[in-house]
């Protein structure tokens, strides 16, 4: 690995997995769809959707643990989503 400096105000979120890579449950589909329909964001299940369900469930443990402002940096993958096609509408039919 890599020896690195993060800054204090920079904080690393990691433990948000879920069932493992490219394994996907419904609670992590159910989000893709919440945020899509609530804000127009588009993440994919794979990685984007675990990784701000992991923001979500520190903010409402905590909401002062990351500090008043928080930046979650959104780096694409929407391709991933077309393999969930079939969960995906079977949750929105529901």
């Amino acid at each position: 690995g890599f020896a690195i400096e993060v800054p204090k105000s920079v904080h690393l979120l990691d433990g948000f997995q879920g069932i493992g890579r490219a394994g996907v449950d419904d609670a992590e589909l159910a989000l893709v769809i919440r945020l899509a329909g609530e804000e127009g964001l588009m993440l994919d299940p794979v990685y984007t959707a675990k990784a701000f369900g992991g923001l979500v469930q520190t903010l409402e443990r905590d909401p002062k643990s990351l500090g008043q402002r928080v930046c979650f940096i959104h780096t694409g993958g929407i391709f991933s989503v077309f393999p969930f096609r079939d969960s995906l509408t079977r949750l929105l039919d529901a």
